[in-house]
């Protein structure tokens, strides 16, 4: 048996960055607080590509101002991987 896949996501997400998500196989099942939750469909294959946030002007504010740690609780979507990429990325322009 398979282990479900969830994720949970602020309400203030992006209506862009929820249909990305949809079209790589995940499918909100409820709401919880301010938070959806999402499942990862059976049988599709998840791949996941971690890339920088370079390209959004209002994270890359936050990166300037808030502490990696601050920046992550603000942004709980986003993970240390990603968050370590725009770093680098910011770094070596």
């Amino acid at each position: 048996m398979m282990n479900e896949v969830i994720k949970i996501l602020p309400m203030t997400t992006l209506l862009s960055d929820m249909l990305e998500l949809s079209r790589l196989g995940w499918c909100i099942v409820g709401y919880k607080n301010d938070m959806v939750v999402l499942k990862f469909k059976r049988g599709k294959r998840m791949t996941i590509k971690y890339k920088s946030f370079t390209d959004d002007k209002e994270k890359m504010k936050d990166f300037c101002i808030l502490s990696k740690i601050e920046f992550l609780k603000s942004y709980s979507y986003l993970t240390e991987l990603e968050y370590d990429l725009t770093q680098q990325e910011v770094e070596n322009d």
